[in-house]
């Protein structure tokens, strides 16, 4: 799906260069991709920085561009400083765009702020309740601030919206295995290799189980 998304919008900025958003789209998706671990940091952050930056220089006030760039700040740079600033500019622009808190609600985690992690992603799903992105972004903050019977219980909800996206069965493994359930994550994962055998994280898991 952020597969399909890159070719949409790639061609949209291809069709008209000067369409700012269609930029800000296209580095939001590459750091999707990086953010979820479907490829390589080094393949896509890249390109993530490149368009945000092409269309800031279209649009300085573009909210989606500030926010992509915050991510790749402390995603791939570890840049904390630059990240909140383009973080917190997003939010000034745009308060009510749900990715923006989503995005600053994975940082806070990153940074061991877990309360504070929570109550952006919550807020996210305020905004946008139906929105599987927010969901699954609060299952994700959740595992990653500790709380992993929450996680699980957020994935689930998540996976009723997700279709055939594996995301939500990524970070119900993940948990299960924090809770020491070797057994049902082993099983997650059969799944997972099945959905998206090729994909840098699960050639990285095979490793791991296989080791």
């Amino acid at each position: 799906m952020i597969e399909e998304a890159i070719v949409s919008f790639t061609r949209a900025t291809e069709h008209d260069p000067g369409f700012a958003l269609a930029h800000a789209s296209l580095a939001s998706a590459y750091a999707l991709l990086g953010g979820y671990q479907f490829r390589e940091p080094s393949q896509v952050y890249p390109r993530a920085r490149a368009a945000a930056l092409r269309a800031l220089a279209i649009d300085g006030n573009l909210a989606e561009a500030h926010a992509a760039l915050g991510e790749v700040a402390w995603s791939f740079d570890y840049d904390w400083a630059a990240a909140d600033m383009a973080q917190q500019r997003a939010l000034r622009l745009a308060p009510l765009e749900p990715q923006h808190r989503q995005w600053r609600s994975y940082y806070l985690a990153a940074l061991g702020r877990p309360d504070e992690a929570m109550a952006e992603a919550e807020h996210a799903v305020r905004l946008a309740p139906n929105d599987y992105s927010a969901a699954i972004t609060l299952a994700g903050v959740a595992y990653w601030s500790g709380r992993f019977t929450e996680a699980l219980v957020f994935c689930e909800r998540a996976a009723t919206m997700a279709g055939h996206t594996p995301v939500p069965l990524l970070f119900q493994h993940y948990s299960l295995h924090a809770l020491g359930r070797t057994a049902e994550a082993r099983q997650l994962f059969e799944q997972l290799k099945v959905a998206i055998p090729d994909e840098p994280i699960i050639v990285s898991m095979t490793a791991v189980y296989a080791s």
